[in-house]
């Protein structure tokens, strides 16, 4: 939405993902106490060329959905790796290009989801949750934003052992400027 608001303008600039993850779950943490949140953050992680605005959105949409997957409380581990994506790598979606990525790994303890619900996931609209609990924007919106950075986001996930989702946006070779 702020990318549409803006005419489709981003203001992307070389920035720090440990940074922007530790200042987004600090503030998700502090709000959501039945969550624990855990973070190990690589020392040196590769910088990344984002909209910062932007990656917060994704960060915080993705910790509540997180949040909303565990209803009794639960766990949140983040993480972040550097990756370099081989041509045939499995993770890698054929439209990804290989290279050096930053990725922000999301860990929950959630209730996980079925193959048929993970499959949708990303769809605009689709949701599990009732009418007046979700618009079924949130992972879709995600996968936009992620997509337009021309980075990706993989998932695996099963019913009763929650969710890993994987952020990899392309790393640049400057340093950062947050």
């Amino acid at each position: 939405i702020v990318g549409f608001a803006r005419g489709g303008k981003y203001e992307a600039r070389v920035i720090d993902l440990n940074q922007v993850l530790a200042k987004t779950a600090d503030m998700f943490g502090r709000s959501r106490k039945e969550v624990t949140v855990h973070t190990q953050l690589q020392r040196d992680l590769w910088p990344v060329e984002a909209d910062q605005s932007q990656i917060e959105q994704v960060l915080l949409g993705m910790f509540v959905n997180a949040w909303q997957a565990m209803p009794e409380g639960g766990e949140l581990r983040l993480t972040t790796a550097n990756a370099v994506m081989e041509p045939q790598d499995p993770q890698k979606p054929p439209d990804a290009a290989a290279g050096r990525y930053a990725c922000i790994t999301i860990v929950d303890t959630g209730i996980g989801m079925e193959p048929s619900v993970q499959a949708r996931i990303f769809e605009p609209f689709f949701t599990t949750k009732t009418v007046s609990q979700a618009t079924g924007l949130g992972l879709s919106s995600a996968f936009g934003i992620i997509k337009n950075h021309r980075g990706f986001i993989s998932v695996q996930s099963q019913p009763g052992r929650g969710s890993i989702f994987r952020v990899f946006l392309p790393a640049v070779n400057q340093e950062s400027t947050t």
